[in-house]
């Protein structure tokens, strides 16, 4: 088995990696939104769904991580999982 740095099971284990994704996802949604206004990107129904679900999952894992309450997690992974509903809707009656 193959074994970490210190520096890099800390990082792992406090929510640092999850909280980088978030801030990554949120940075990615930033900048779609600011080129949807100006009509250089695909409409909102093709990427904002997908982007809201893999956020409220990173969201999710940093939960755990922070070891916060079971229903704060469970919350977001409902919310996850009604993003992922809404963008199968969107894509689908089109």
């Amino acid at each position: 088995m193959i074994s970490l740095p210190a520096t890099v099971e800390s990082f792992l284990a406090s929510g640092g990696a999850a909280a980088t994704v978030l801030v990554l996802v949120l940075a990615e949604a930033l900048l779609l939104f600011l080129r949807w206004r100006r009509g250089l990107a695909p409409p909102l129904p093709y990427w904002a769904p997908q982007l809201l679900a893999g956020a409220f999952l990173v969201c999710a894992l940093l939960l755990v991580q922070l070891a916060m309450s079971p229903l704060f997690v469970g919350l977001a992974l409902m919310a996850a999982g009604m993003a992922h509903l809404l963008g199968f809707r969107l894509r689908w009656f089109r």
